[in-house]
């Protein structure tokens, strides 16, 4: 599958021999024209989700960013779900690039049993240059995910029954489905504060 530019026509993909981190090669996006602060280029590859499925996945890459001001660069994660509504979405926002330093960035999440697509990619907002290297898709083993602390799932469960309870459209929601995934999403959390960054997923 190719990497596919969207965003400003001023954002330029190209391809980096002289300063990769780990191979040969890494990936420069660079704005190349001046538009306003609120500018943004992102790269993107999209493949089937049918591997990952209900798994917990770990999208990786090797990143350094040369921005100026406010801008920043960002990975980004996202799941497509049959009726092409969106799933996951992460860009990063609570977390920027902005070093000119190589560094690795990792996006963790549990993809939805019905997920049809993922993209992957990374990101500039703003003014700047970002190099990409290295740049994986792995599951996660269970070893690295533990089972969630009793106090996680006493949370779980408050926060589902809340849920179900307030929700305005409870008639058609698949509890069952949702108490699942909620769950799954607690595995690895040891307090609540772990666990409450998975409720955006």
């Amino acid at each position: 599958a190719g990497w596919f530019v969207r965003g400003e026509d001023a954002y330029t993909l190209e391809v980096d021999s002289t300063g990769a981190c780990q191979g040969h090669y890494a990936a420069r996006l660079t704005r190349s024209a001046v538009l306003s602060a609120d500018s943004f280029g992102v790269v993107t590859q999209h493949i089937k989700a049918d591997p990952w499925r209900g798994k917990w996945v770990r999208y990786r890459a090797w990143v350094r960013a040369a921005v100026h001001d406010s801008s920043s660069a960002h990975l980004l994660f996202r799941t497509m779900l049959p009726d092409s509504s969106v799933g996951i979405v992460e860009t990063m926002q609570d977390r920027p690039i902005r070093s000119n330093q190589w560094k690795s960035f990792e996006i963790k999440a549990l993809v939805e049993e019905d997920a049809e697509m993922i993209d992957l990619g990374f990101g500039l907002h703003g003014d700047g240059t970002i190099w990409v290297d290295s740049a994986s898709l792995e599951v996660i083993p269970d070893s690295e995910l533990p089972q969630p602390t009793q106090r996680v799932l006493d949370f779980v469960e408050e926060v589902y029954g809340n849920m179900r309870s307030l929700s305005i459209r409870r008639d058609s929601v698949q509890w069952g489905r949702l108490h699942d995934r909620m769950l799954a999403l607690a595995r690895g959390a040891r307090t609540t504060a772990d666990y409450y960054p998975s409720l955006h997923q």
